[in-house]
């Protein structure tokens, strides 16, 4: 890759390290189905670390997702995910800011390809997509009802 266009800040490895899946009713066609989704979202950045003037850290997230229709929910999934980062020449504050925005995003793509996945493997037409979900607004939420 061009050096140039490098980011200093990296995702050295992550980790699905629970995972469960259950389709609860068989409904297999979601095609022109009136689909509500329900996404819960829990995220824990560990303190950055320097060492030998490079600075490590972790996120793990706990999502949990599912498909309704109307009363009826049919598809429950649970993740748990942990990445690994590391940058050299960074203030720890500004390492700290990429994990909780660009780091914690990456971890939610990894989540939502897997859900895309697991669905298209058992079969659901077409398959479940975890919605986008805006950071700041949930860390936004988080501040209020810690009450900073």
């Amino acid at each position: 890759m061009n050096r140039k266009i490098e980011s200093l800040f990296k995702m050295t490895s992550f980790s699905i390290y629970k995972a469960s899946f259950e389709v609860k009713n068989k409904i297999l066609n979601l095609k022109d189905k009136k689909l509500h989704t329900n996404v819960k979202l829990n995220v824990n950045i560990s303190k950055a670390k320097t060492v030998n003037n490079e600075e490590k850290g972790s996120a793990n997230i706990d999502l949990s997702f599912s498909l309704r229709m109307g009363r009826l929910t049919f598809l429950n999934v649970k993740l748990s995910i942990s990445g690994q980062f590391e940058a050299v020449n960074m203030k720890e504050e500004t390492f700290e800011e990429l994990i909780k925005y660009s780091g914690v995003a990456n971890l939610l793509q990894i989540a939502r390809s897997y859900i895309i996945s697991m669905t298209s493997q058992n079969g659901l037409t077409p398959p479940a997509v975890l919605p986008m979900i805006n950071l700041v607004e949930l860390y936004k939420n988080e501040n209020k009802v810690k009450g900073k």
